[in-house]
């Protein structure tokens, strides 16, 4: 299964789930989704694999283009008490370049003046649930 049916087979899941939870719980409930995009611009992100790992720079080393994003929040309050959310937020670049020294990374040397691919991936997924206690 390719990187793109498995994302599309995980979105189609959720939006199914959301939607049957939705249905179910509106007596007593209040639902609510919330969506943010934005820009991803690299402050400073240096890069050492091991002890014996080169350092090096996705910033400075390397052309890192600012990469768009975006956050899925969707939950419910339940009975004015429970809380339930579930967050979907996946986050990726993708950096190009040739740097001008040797590279030692997880055990791999990478000669200098070659054109190196990296992807910067930090996805996040969070499931909450609060109970409010104070009114």
């Amino acid at each position: 299964m390719n990187l793109f049916s498995s994302n599309t087979f995980f979105q189609s899941r959720f939006w199914i789930f959301f939607i049957c939870l939705t249905f179910n719980l509106s007596i007593n409930a209040q639902t609510f989704v919330n969506i943010e995009s934005g820009v991803l611009f690299t402050g400073l992100n240096n890069i050492r694999n091991g002890t014996n790992g080169t350092l090096f720079s996705l910033k400075n080393d390397l052309s890192t283009p600012p990469s768009p994003f975006l956050r899925l929040r969707a939950g419910f309050l339940l009975n004015n008490k429970h809380h339930f959310s579930i967050l979907y937020a996946p986050l990726k670049s993708l950096v190009t370049g040739t740097i001008d020294r040797d590279i030692l990374f997880d055990g791999k040397y990478f000669k200098a003046n070659i054109p190196l691919e990296a992807v910067y991936k930090f996805n996040s997924y969070r499931l909450t649930y609060n109970r409010r206690i104070i009114r």
